[in-house]
């Protein structure tokens, strides 16, 4: 992968938008992590860091004060612990509220924020992450998200393997794997795209902190081969995927209601569990070169930063995280390197490289 790959991917995910959604917020500090910091240099009017993002996504005045002035509150007293309103569900007043049932645990997990982290509600309770995990095993339901709540899991339960449910209900990890590889593909969010990558979350912990049995375990690895071999089937002839990559016509439903950001979504997402997934249980090496290269091209075709929507945030930072990961780099190292070496000029477009930077 090329310099000019990576960084049109990167470019293109920096958080230009304020002030930001949730959702926004969300997609920012799992891509930049929480030490990241874009400077006014950067932005032109305005700072982010990755301290912002974690204080403002963990305190439900500071959610209010600082993203788009519509909506509720995000953090709410429980009698399980701390409760983050989720879109669609009762609690929830537009865009303030984590996308996916346990989205915003999966988040502070990979940006490696301490399960002692402080989080305040919108009664101006203080508790910690371990309180909002707290409430997220006691609202379990093998009907809500496995996707999004069980990678989550994976990551905060070790070296437990089991939970209670509110009702007094055990569950454990090995059911979560097969409930998700018992799912029809193309089902579930993001095109269904989640449901690999929470199955390589789990595959990947659990080789730490063995979490599941011989037989779920090696069910899980052949059913990602299988896949795969799939993924080299149903590949665009531009490279790369769309909603329709899984050949479940009933599954296929389209996430942004926009062809290019749709590829985008889809290809992103598969090449951020690919970059994840152990080499034998990945699509061929071609698939995912001509992957990269379309994804590249779709993100290079997206209008100018002046015309874009914030929603583009989305799917294009599943695609920048994907290809620094597959370069071995953690996305901020990898922009901070651009940008110490002074090789980036402002344009209509964002950031991008000089063209003697391109050579």
């Amino acid at each position: 992968m090329s310099d000019e790959q990576l960084f049109v991917a990167l470019s293109a995910s920096v958080p230009m938008w304020n002030p930001p959604t949730v959702p926004c917020l969300l997609h920012e500090l799992r891509l930049w992590g929480k030490e990241a910091v874009f400077s006014k240099q950067v932005l032109k009017t305005y700072d982010r860091t990755g301290a912002f993002m974690v204080e403002t996504l963990l305190s439900d005045k500071a959610c209010r004060e600082r993203t788009v002035q519509i909506g509720g509150a995000f953090l709410l007293d429980s009698p399980y612990g701390v409760s983050v309103v989720v879109s669609g569900s009762m609690d929830a007043v537009r865009t303030r509220a984590e996308g996916h049932y346990g989205q915003l645990l999966n988040v502070l997990a990979e940006a490696g924020v301490p399960s002692t982290t402080p989080v305040t509600t919108s009664s101006g309770r203080t508790g910690t992450v371990a309180d909002v995990l707290q409430d997220a095993m006691m609202r379990f339901s093998w009907t809500r998200e496995l996707d999004f709540i069980g990678p989550a899991l994976a990551r905060w339960l070790p070296p437990e393997t089991t939970w209670m449910d509110r009702f007094g209900n055990e569950a454990d990890v090995d059911g979560l794997v097969a409930a998700l590889l018992k799912q029809p593909l193309g089902k579930g969010s993001c095109s269904g795209c989640h449901v690999p990558h929470a199955v390589v979350i789990i595959l990947r912990v659990d080789e730490r902190y063995p979490l599941l049995s011989e037989t779920v375990r090696r069910q899980a690895h052949d059913w990602l081969i299988a896949l795969s071999a799939g993924l080299d089937r149903s590949q665009l002839s531009s490279g790369g995927w769309d909603e329709n990559w899984s050949g479940n016509p009933e599954a296929a439903e389209s996430t942004w209601h926009d062809p290019l950001l749709d590829r985008i979504s889809a290809t992103g997402h598969h090449l951020e569990w690919i970059a994840l997934a152990e080499p034998g249980s990945r699509p061929s090496e071609e698939a995912v070169r001509r992957a990269v290269e379309a994804v590249r091209r779709d993100i290079d075709a997206l209008p100018s930063m002046e015309s874009r929507s914030f929603r583009s945030l989305l799917p294009v930072s599943h695609a920048a995280r994907a290809l620094a990961l597959l370069r071995l780099e953690h996305p901020y190292t990898a922009w901070r390197r651009f940008w110490d070496q002074g090789c980036l000029v402002h344009g209509s477009r964002g950031w991008q490289l000089r063209k003697e930077a391109k050579k």
